[in-house]
């Protein structure tokens, strides 16, 4: 039965109605009670309408928090009935939590939609925003004469990029996607200047005011010319042997990233023997206090004192600014995946596709494009020669820890392991460390590791929750080599990238050069196809923060967590699959226990996505038996997944913890994630493709769905049993 965006209730509910016709006449009252919450929920008018970034991404804490089924309490209830349901511990940390007490849903849900990352894009290789006025500045100019003028508006008005030699031979449409948090420093500017009226320059005061507005200064990245570049994406479009189009990443990356998982990032934690206590000569300035009892230095607030002291009481002594996404290498590879996947939905592109790390590697192989390279520490002097004998590098004031920002990590190690000697030319005399030839060659072990292991397990956890169908495959790219006759002396003939036509290696006769091309051969790299239903998922939006792990209890109530638990080991709830000895395998379906009653003490793992129905549901369900609960259970979501993709009902009347794949792997359709719980007996466990199936392929409407169910059933129980005949006195 296909499904269509927006129409997944309508859809639920014939289903429901076609079910209480199917022949399962036991199963009537808990058809029609689901059927009666869906319409309830219709009638409270549904969901509200997706409110989506610029760049296609929403907040799912505010559609978390739109859904609750409390309307309103104090603000860390609120919270923690949205961590039970799986907002990410990221989101909740950079939207912080409302200043008031108490606070509504909706008051909830615009909080986080409000505090959702601003981020904005710049794309090299398209068209500036003002790129009419730039063409007729452009046009002017030429008829003024003033051709230089001309020629920088025309540089201009392309917006160039900067790094398209670094690409796989062939590919169209080459651009650098710059993803940022917006700066202004003219605004920053008048801000100072605001606060810094009636100080006198060079006073305490306006040198800690200083010292803040410095901190909130952008992050500048090396490559790039805008700042707070949290992620960049290098794409073009291809074609692979069988035709069909594909977005292709030639690079996904961050450098505020990387810088700060090097240098370490700003803390909120306050560093140990450090404290900031008020200025006795100067009201309003703060001293910090370092651990020997010595001022250290001053500030203007408090706030900004425990800056000044997080930085000197740092390992790092120039930590590098926390932002979203950039303090984990998974937080911006998702972040970068996710504008890639937006990009080919919109633009319709039948498959995504990406440089594997070999050809990464190669790429960024010194020996590809520079034949020596030397390097003096006396004054930082960093000097290289290309492949073709033109001038490569040439640097000054380059210090030996920030040599790997030029040349790369493992190529500066080898680099400052040579002994010294002479420079490459033999013509500026001894002190340079100096690779010649092969020497320049690096392992790039790095860039394996990320292209070949981090990418395709985050691109296929976003995939998989789009698609459960979602599967990675292998494309066929060509490369179409060009073979020319460059006049070079010994090495005549040259091979050159279709597109950019530069030379990447040089020949000594036109039958090397084409034995060269044939040896090369055709391009593999690894792809996902961009489904029917993945494109349709992903136009609907991607979440700015990627879910969590979570289990959602029907009661309201979190699912209590194995932390939680004193005489239990502690577990994380949120982060990799942890693998402790008494729980091998992830538990859906029915809750057995050998202690009679409702009781809160079976430990266990769930695959994360599940719902769990309380034992007073499934004992009611099966008139007072939960052994027959669980019997009407199985056959109602056994014909839901039936219409629902087809799937097996997962849940099997077993003791707990013995259902299900081993633990940490592909449990209920792909899913890897697993939530610590402890359940009680009675209860039943529906997989995360139940609850999916519940809401008619969409996992939010099956919790949503089920939450209103359980809420009506029990109103129906608790109605049925105020129509029983009181007890007889005889």
């Amino acid at each position: 039965m296909p499904l269509h965006p927006g129409k997944s209730q309508e859809v639920i509910s014939e289903n429901i109605r076609e079910m209480r016709h199917a022949g399962h006449p036991e199963d009537v009252s808990v058809a029609a009670a689901l059927s009666e919450a869906r319409r309830t929920k219709r009638a409270e008018g549904g969901p509200t309408e997706r409110q989506l970034s610029p760049l296609g991404l929403y907040s799912h804490a505010a559609e978390v928090a739109q859904g609750l089924p409390q309307a309103k309490g104090t603000t860390p209830q609120m919270l923690a009935m949205m961590t039970a349901r799986g907002v990410k511990p990221e989101e909740m940390k950079w939207a912080g939590q409302p200043a008031q007490p108490n606070v509504t849903r909706e008051g909830m849900a615009a909080h986080f939609q409000q505090a959702m990352p601003q981020l904005q894009e710049t794309v090299l290789g398209d068209p500036p925003e003002n790129a009419f006025d730039l063409s007729q500045d452009m046009h002017d100019a030429y008829g003024r004469g003033d051709h230089a003028l001309a020629e920088r508006l025309r540089s201009q008005l392309r917006n160039p990029p900067k790094f398209e030699q670094y690409t796989l031979p062939g590919g169209s449409n080459y651009r650098e996607v710059l993803m940022h948090l917006p700066y202004n420093a003219k605004e920053q500017r008048r801000e100072f200047d605001k606060r810094a009226v009636g100080m006198t320059s060079g006073s305490p005061e306006y040198n800690a005011l200083i010292k803040q507005f410095r901190q909130k200064a952008p992050f500048k990245s090396s490559h790039w010319d805008v700042p707070n570049v949290i992620a960049h994406l290098r794409l073009n479009d291809r074609k692979d042997h069988k035709g069909r189009s594909h977005l292709h990443i030639e690079e996904l990356q961050s450098d505020w990233g990387q810088k700060g998982r090097k240098e370490g990032f700003q803390t909120t934690d306050k560093p140990k023997g450090w404290s900031v206590v008020p200025n006795e000569n100067h009201p309003g300035l703060w001293d910090v206090i370092d651990p020997s009892g010595k001022r250290a230095d001053t500030a203007s607030s408090e706030h900004f004192g425990w800056e000044i002291a997080r930085r000197n009481g740092n390992v790092s002594k120039n930590p590098v600014p926390s932002a979203p996404y950039v303090t984990s290498t998974q937080g911006w590879t998702d972040l970068g995946l996710k504008r890639a996947l937006i990009e080919a939905a919109r633009g319709n592109y039948s498959h995504l596709s990406w440089t594997p790390g070999e050809e990464q590697a190669k790429r960024y192989d010194l020996s590809k494009h520079i034949s020596d390279l030397s390097y003096n520490p006396e004054g930082g002097h960093l000097q290289a020669r290309t492949i073709t004998g033109g001038r490569g590098i040439s640097e000054s004031g380059v210090h030996p820890e920030k040599l790997p920002d030029y040349i790369g990590k493992e190529a500066a190690k080898k680099l400052l392991e040579t002994k010294k000697g002479q420079h490459f030319s033999g013509l500026l005399g001894d002190g340079w460390h100096t690779l010649t030839g092969q020497d320049l060659r690096v392992g790039g072990e790095g860039m394996k590791f990320y292209y070949d292991k981090i990418v395709p397990t985050q691109l296929m956890k976003i995939a998989k929750k789009l698609d459960p169908q979602a599967k990675l495959g292998t494309s066929q790219i060509g490369n179409d080599w060009i073979i020319n006759k460059s006049g070079h002396t010994s090495l005549p003939y040259e091979i050159l990238e279709p597109r950019t036509r530069l030379p990447r290696e040089r020949f000594a006769t036109e039958d090397e050069a084409r034995q060269r091309i044939e040896q090369i051969g055709p391009t593999h790299v690894p792809s996902l196809e961009i489904t029917p239903r993945m494109r349709s998922a992903i136009l609907q939006g991607l979440p700015a923060y990627e879910h969590g792990g979570y289990a959602h209890k029907a009661d309201g109530g979190n699912v209590t967590q194995l932390s939680d638990v004193r005489h239990t080991r502690q577990i994380p709830h949120f982060g990799p699959p942890h693998h402790p000895p008494h729980a091998t395998k992830l538990h859906t379906g029915p809750v057995h226990s050998g202690v009679a009653g409702r009781t809160d003490h079976i430990p266990t793992h769930v695959p994360s996505g599940s719902f769990v129905i309380p034992a007073d549901v499934v004992s009611g369900i099966g008139e007072g038996n939960s052994l027959a609960g669980f019997r009407h259970l199985k056959r109602m979501f056994a014909e839901l997944r039936r219409r629902y993709g087809g799937l097996p009902y997962s849940g099997q009347t077993a003791p707990y913890g013995q259902n299900g794949p081993p633990y940490g792997g592909h449990a209920s359709g792909g899913s890897t994630n697993s939530v610590p719980v402890v359940l009680a007996g009675g209860e039943h466990v529906l997989s995360p493709e139940d609850v999916r199936a519940a809401g008619g392929g969409d996992m939010e409407a099956g919790h949503r769905a089920l939450d209103a169910f359980v809420v009506q059933y029990r109103k129906k129980l608790i109605d049925t049993l105020k129509k029983l005949p009181p007890p007889r006195n005889d």
